[in-house]
């Protein structure tokens, strides 16, 4: 009976280890996975809608709510770069703690000659840390992707072209929560995965 109390105690200890190392591997996951962000007005089921020839402006949106501190990052257009221009003067945005609305403008200007079909375009953003010395070295960083359609404009009879609607913005906020429910299932899984493997060492 003395053996099965050391052998529960053993079980139980291994149990509450397992279950702090989670919790200290959620608290130093979450800044990595949410730190800073950008948002688009366009996603995969509301692409932007353009003709050949057509050009569109649109405002890409940056976030820093985990971290505590500021950050610099520094814009480059990835896919696109042969029609599409990022129309500040200066490519590094400062993104203070806090914010979620520093604005990236952008403008895509196709070509009559342009292909009709599903494109993308893809900007990204690097962090550039602090400097050191005279070295300044890129850290991580986030791109916004935005999908791009292509087609001549619907005529309706009797009418002129009908442009597409404006695409409302993509809710950041719930991918967030999503990405947080997902980190909190899996830190479940793993729980019950350790704690079968405890009782399979009695």
């Amino acid at each position: 009976m003395t053996e099965n109390k050391n052998r529960n105690k053993k079980r139980t200890g291994a149990i509450k280890k397992f279950f702090f190392l989670c919790v200290v591997f959620t608290f130093f996951a979450l800044p990595f996975v949410s730190a800073f962000g950008v948002t688009t007005p366009y996603w995969d089921t509301k692409p932007l809608v353009l003709a050949p020839g057509g050009t569109s402006d649109l405002v890409l949106e940056l976030q820093n709510m985990v971290g505590g501190e500021d950050i610099l990052l520094r814009a480059s257009v990835v896919e696109g770069a042969e029609f599409v221009t990022l129309l500040d003067t200066t490519l590094d945005y400062l993104v203070p703690f806090g914010t979620k609305d520093v604005k990236v403008p952008l403008r895509i200007s196709l070509p009559e000659s342009f292909s009709e079909g599903a494109h993308r375009v893809s900007i990204a953003f690097r962090e550039i840390p602090p400097e050191e010395g005279k070295m300044v070295q890129m850290s991580g960083g986030v791109r916004a992707i935005i999908p791009l359609l292509v087609q001549k404009p619907v005529m309706e009879a009797g009418s002129e072209a009908v442009s597409p609607r404006e695409a409302k913005p993509f809710p950041t906020p719930v991918i967030m929560a999503l990405l947080a429910v997902t980190l909190l299932l899996a830190l479940a899984l793993a729980f019950v995965i350790g704690y079968r493997f405890a009782l399979q060492r009695r």
